[in-house]
């Protein structure tokens, strides 16, 4: 399915409910407390939610379009070398995967 809309949270039980058979609400919780799942930006740079493991895919998948986006519409922000020096870090920091 890849990733589900979650900008307004009571629509992404209603989502998942209506593609999934026999889908609960306490299943999406429980997977989110797991880390199986993952709520994050994702897509049209909405909130989205993914199982952990197509999250990095999609996420690679739009990444050049997002950091393209925001450098156009972030005129005032931190230049490109900055987001990259920053990305650097957090990839260092994480990596592990926790």
């Amino acid at each position: 399915m890849g990733g589900v809309q979650a900008q307004y949270a009571p629509s992404t039980y209603v989502g998942l409910w209506s593609r999934v058979a026999e889908f609960r609400r306490g299943q999406l919780d429980r997977e989110l407390a797991r880390r199986a799942v993952v709520q994050a930006t994702l897509l049209r740079a909405t909130i989205h939610v993914a199982s952990a493991a197509d999250y990095w895919l999609l996420s690679d998948a739009v990444r050049q379009q997002r950091l393209s986006s925001y450098l156009r519409t972030q005129r005032d922000g931190p230049a490109l070398a900055e987001v990259e020096t920053a990305a650097a870090r957090v990839a260092a920091a994480m990596g592990d995967g926790s």
